[in-house]
């Protein structure tokens, strides 16, 4: 059933004038980093079945500000594809529960920057950026440097000093571990919000709409070609 659908699913994209990625196209596009984005990789490994298709693809531009620019808005050319359509089957794994691995699932999104393909996996791990990683350690670092210090000299005093510089230094630990999970939740957002704004259906209502759009599509191409006709006769 799996392969029926698969194959009458790509007939019905490549009918709809969607092309399909070719595995290299898609490590390509998976290992692209994106400069003004989050920071995600996929492991390919963990899918069956990750068919990739688009329609349209055509040059945008990006917002973005850094210390380069002095922190000004400045608009950078990038790549965009206007529909996104993927077939998605995890691999069958004796570490994964059966029910799941026999689940298909199928999106549709739009206007998608190829460097954050890679977002559109369901599976995806999220990278803190080198600033991030910067921040969280000098946060860690900083508030357990001073303790530390402090701790060496209380061993030599007092137990009862001893005792209230562990408990700054294990303050200074959970603020570097709550740090680190504000950070990380950030990125999840951003990631949940760039999805919420792309996405435009899953599984039967994408296909209810690659179907309506493939029909859209081979009408402008009967009229397309009526209209050849008409007009040269000869």
């Amino acid at each position: 059933a799996f392969s029926e659908l698969r194959c009458r699913y790509r007939d019905l994209l490549l009918g709809g004038n969607y092309v399909q990625l070719t595995r290299e196209q898609l490590v390509a596009c998976m290992e692209s980093r994106n400069r003004f984005g989050l920071a995600i990789r996929v492991n390919l490994d963990d899918y069956e079945v990750l068919d990739v298709f688009y329609r349209g693809i055509r040059q945008g531009e990006h917002p973005y500000r850094n210390w380069s620019t002095c922190f000004r808005m400045r608009m950078a050319p990038v790549r965009v594809f206007s529909r996104v359509a993927i077939l998605v089957r995890h691999k069958r794994d004796g570490r994964r529960k059966q029910p799941k691995s026999d689940v298909v699932l199928v999106k549709l999104f739009k206007d998608i920057v190829l460097e954050d393909l890679k977002m559109t996996s369901p599976e995806v791990r999220v990278q803190m950026k080198l600033l991030d990683k910067i921040k969280v350690g000098g946060t860690v670092a900083g508030g357990l440097a001073a303790p530390i210090v402090k701790l060496l000299t209380a061993a030599i005093i007092s137990p009862v000093l001893l005792l209230a510089v562990v408990g700054g230094c294990t303050v200074a630990f959970f603020k570097g571990v709550f740090s680190f999970l504000t950070s990380k939740t950030k990125y999840m957002q951003r990631l949940s919000s760039n999805l919420y704004h792309k996405s435009l259906a899953n599984n039967a209502s994408a296909l209810a709409l690659l179907v309506d759009a493939a029909e859209a599509e081979e009408t402008k191409e009967l009229l397309t070609a009526f209209h050849v006709l008409l007009s040269e006769p000869d």
